[in-house]
């Protein structure tokens, strides 16, 4: 049996989250894959883990590199995945995300013929470059575009058969979506090919193949983690996790001090967590949709009751929090060139390092410096 501090510490030092790592790209590795429906937020969580890294490098690493991509992955959300993971994540999603390409082509109306047509030619006119849905247009027969109706209720939307077939391209990874933009926030909207970025791959695996591999990588950079929590993670039901775990194999049962349930780790793993961490003073400032607070269904471990209702969503988005020790002890938020941190909980002598990782937080998102307004309410955690 393992204490919460111990296991954070352990999770902590895997995530980059003590010691970074050397690149941007070693971080996505240690994480296995991060959400990126906010760009901003997702390229901080891999600055955060990185050294030296900025937003440029990460812009370019994430856009246009041949190590990672933005792609639609699990739970059908954006996601940057090393190229090392990308056969499982295709593998594991390829049901969920046809389903949604077809049910997207049916009700605009477009059927297999016109989307084989136009999927066709802008494969052709892309090749090797960069463009814009405008772009595409221009480049295609006047005749090959037609505009489209979807009607939703009472309510009447309008698109083009171009923009619609190039979005269910994207949802089959035929297609990559964003560029790099005149500034790193930026996202230009520029399509390109799959081929032209990472050539021929062999994506195509079993499902169950794909799904004890990923159940194996999350035990492995996650754990201890239950079926529960991979479910979370990987949008499958409990009952998909528990079996994922069986058919991965080399899982051994580990019990957490305090927490209910059954929690795996991949054999041998567990004498690598120090039983009696000392304590760090560790400080982060954890940015919408961290791994290390969204990755988990049960946060019992480092997230205080108090904020039990406030740090995720209604929509399963993490709120940026403040991480002192591995344990979610304040929220914080940018407004333009003001960091706002609020300590609702927590060592009352860390306000000035809190304050420092405030202005560190705040320059990779302003590029210069921020007034960083603190507020403290000690309650007990």
């Amino acid at each position: 049996m393992f204490g919460r501090d111990a296991i954070n510490f352990h999770l902590m030092k895997n995530m980059g989250l003590i010691e970074p790592y050397g690149s941007p790209l070693e971080a996505l590795k240690a994480l296995l894959l991060i959400d990126a429906s906010v760009l901003p937020a997702a390229y901080y969580n891999l600055f955060v883990r990185s050294r030296g890294s900025s937003q440029a490098a990460i812009a370019r690493e994430v856009q246009s590199g041949r190590r990672m991509a933005r792609v639609i992955g699990l739970k059908g959300v954006p996601q940057i995945v090393p190229k090392e993971l990308m056969a499982h994540v295709y593998s594991l999603t390829k049901a969920d995300r046809e389903g949604r390409a077809i049910v997207m082509l049916r009700g605009w109306g477009i059927d297999d013929a016109e989307y084989g047509r136009i999927r066709k030619t802008i494969l052709d006119v892309l090749g090797e470059k960069e463009k814009t849905l405008p772009q595409i247009k221009n480049s295609l027969p006047s005749s090959m575009s037609r505009e489209v109706v979807r009607r939703r209720g009472k309510r009447v939307e309008k698109s083009t058969s171009v923009a619609i077939v190039a979005q269910a391209m994207y949802q089959r990874w035929e297609l990559l979506r964003g560029g790099v933009g005149r500034t790193p926030f930026e996202d230009p909207g520029r399509y390109s090919t799959f081929e032209r970025r990472f050539g021929v791959m062999k994506l195509d695996e079993s499902r169950p193949d794909a799904l004890a591999a990923l159940a194996q990588a999350y035990a492995g950079r996650y754990g201890p983690v239950s079926a529960e929590d991979f479910a979370w993670w990987a949008g499958l039901t409990k009952g998909e996790a528990a079996s994922a775990f069986e058919q991965a194999g080399g899982m051994a049962p580990l019990e957490v001090e305090g927490i209910p349930g059954r929690f795996f780790l991949p054999e041998g793993v567990a004498g690598s967590i120090e039983s009696r961490p000392r304590p760090s003073g560790t400080i982060r400032m954890l940015m919408t949709d961290d791994p290390y607070v969204k990755a988990y269904a049960n946060r019992a471990r480092f997230m205080p009751p108090l904020y039990e209702g406030g740090v995720i969503t209604k929509f399963g988005e993490s709120t940026p929090v403040v991480l002192i020790d591995g344990v979610v002890h304040g929220l914080w938020s940018m407004s333009g060139k003001t960091c706002v941190v609020e300590m609702v909980a927590g060592p009352g002598d860390s306000e000035a390092a809190i304050r420092t990782e405030a202005a560190r937080a705040g320059r990779f998102f302003t590029g210069g410096a921020v007034d960083v307004v603190f507020t403290a309410h000690r309650e007990k955690v």
